[in-house]
Parts: C-alpha cells; structure tokens; sequence
C-alpha cells in the first residue's frame, strides 16, 4: 500500500491522524507532499495534529512544531464523511 502512494495523484485521508496511529505512513506521505501531490485530510476531531497531518519527529516535538503535509483540512459532522465522498 505504501508504494501506491508513489504514483498516486491524490490522496484522502478519512477519519484517521497518521501523525500518531499510523506513523509509518508519515514518511511517504511527507515524500508525496514534497511532490506535490494534494493531500485531503478529513476528520471530525481538530486537534493540534490532524490539521496538518502533522509528523510525529523528536526535533518538532521538543520545539512544538510541525510540517504541514496536508494541502487541505476538511472537518466533518458525524456520518458527513459519506456525504462529501458522494459529492
């Protein structure tokens, strides 16, 4: 799956903040960023990392920051997610 994200030329992520459940997603998704592939993040809860997707790295961590990866943050009601992929 991680190598889908190589020739891909777009990626939505529903629900989820790799940032802390999928870490290991982290590096290909900041190697697609850098490519310029858009990244749609959507997610009911904001919070500091599912905005931006946000790495988990020790240097960003101790200094409170981060590198945005996605190019777009979608927040959503509950049972919304359906509605905006039927859109």
């Amino acid at each position: 799956m991680l190598e889908d994200f190589e020739k891909t030329d777009a990626i939505f992520v529903i629900g989820q903040n790799p940032g802390t459940n999928s870490p290991r997603m982290m590096t290909s998704l900041r190697a697609a960023s850098r490519r310029g592939v858009p990244i749609v993040a959507m997610n009911r809860y904001v919070n500091a990392h599912s905005s931006g997707l946000p790495p988990a790295r020790p240097v960003e961590m101790v200094t409170f920051t981060s590198t945005r990866i996605a190019s777009e943050y979608c927040q959503v009601r509950v049972g919304g997610d359906v509605a905006v992929l039927k859109a």
